[in-house]
């Protein structure tokens, strides 16, 4: 059905999304160059998938609703995307990179950023929004989500 086609799209590039956010979290890198990495990564999918955006939006609050069978994968989906990211944030609060606070609600609050730019984009038709969203975003993201390297040397002086 043309539900299903829907759900298996959306699931290849859930499953594809999930496999490159693994990628990044891998990496020996620290917390803050993880989250530039992902910010980029969520806002060229929304670039990317400008067909798929609407339908992702649409089905995600149809699955929330719904208990049927086939809205579970994708539930479970992005409930694995969520658990990434949110590895991500803890992480850097762990490590006192990242303000301190609740890890889930930033992965949320990134979260919604990227459907607002993909919002964004699909109202305004503005080929060109992601690459004008991405500094704004990772200054936000940065400026309000990382603790700044000169603040944790003043903490650790005696």
């Amino acid at each position: 059905s043309k539900d299903e086609l829907i759900q298996a799209l959306l699931s290849q590039v859930g499953e594809a999304m999930a496999q490159d956010l693994e990628s990044i979290l891998a990496k020996p890198e620290p917390p803050p160059e993880k989250l530039r990495q992902v910010v980029m990564l969520l806002l060229n999918y929304v670039e990317r998938e400008t067909v798929l955006f609407p339908l992702y939006l649409r089905e995600l609050v149809r699955s929330k609703s719904s208990r049927e069978a086939t809205s579970i994968p994708l539930q479970k989906l992005e409930e694995r995307i969520v658990a990434l990211i949110t590895r991500l944030f803890d992480e850097g609060i762990t490590q006192r990179q990242f303000i301190p606070a609740d890890p889930r609600l930033l992965t949320f609050l990134l979260k919604g950023l990227g459907r607002a730019v993909g919002y964004y984009q699909m109202t305004e038709d503005r080929k060109e929004a992601i690459q004008e969203a991405l500094p704004v975003v990772l200054k936000l993201m940065f400026s309000g989500i990382v603790i700044p390297s000169e603040t944790l040397q003043e903490e650790s002086a005696p």
